[in-house]
């Protein structure tokens, strides 16, 4: 198989119509698929425009954070860009709260302003908020599912696997 960095070159790659390659390289498969999820880093670039571009619904996940808010609002700009240009059928399937400290002033403060921004723009709020826990990464570390580690990591699984049936509708 490519390497991940040989595919990124040819989607972000000048050319005629570069923004629709990872969406018509998926209209093949599209239909073998429940649910295609493409994961992208937190910049607003050529493969971040090709993903939503190819979406039929972004998933944003912010921070309670003041830099995140300020994100937040850059990339919701972003995708009322691609709509327009590229995609009119993109839609904000929902907002996640992540690594959320709700015991700290900034935590509580900053999730306010973002539930706040999310309201006043009608995008809906996926619950509860993620918890700022280590399990993530020392299941990752150990290479094991979330649902298989501590009461930690099946704390954070049972929040996944909410936000599927809050986006999905199924149970």
């Amino acid at each position: 198989g490519e390497t991940l960095g040989v595919v990124r070159d040819q989607l972000v790659v000048a050319g005629a119509a570069r923004e629709g390659r990872l969406s018509r390289a998926l209209e093949a498969v599209r239909g073998d698929y429940d649910l295609i999820l493409i994961d992208c880093g937190p910049n607003l670039d050529q493969l971040v425009i090709n993903a939503l571009t190819a979406a039929d619904g972004a998933l944003v996940v912010t921070q309670t954070k003041l830099w995140s808010a300020n994100g937040l609002a850059k990339l919701l700009d972003t995708i009322t860009q691609v709509q327009q240009s590229y995609n009119p059928r993109l839609r904000v399937a929902g907002v996640v709260l992540n690594q959320h400290e709700s015991r700290t002033v900034g935590g509580g403060h900053w999730a306010s302003e973002i539930e706040a921004a999310a309201e006043a723009r009608g995008l809906p709020l996926l619950t509860p908020p993620v918890p700022k826990r280590q399990a993530i990464a020392d299941a990752t570390e150990e290479s094991i599912g979330l649902d298989e580690g501590d009461a930690d990591s099946r704390e954070l699984a049972a929040i996944y696997d909410g936000y599927l049936t809050q986006l999905t509708g199924r149970n």
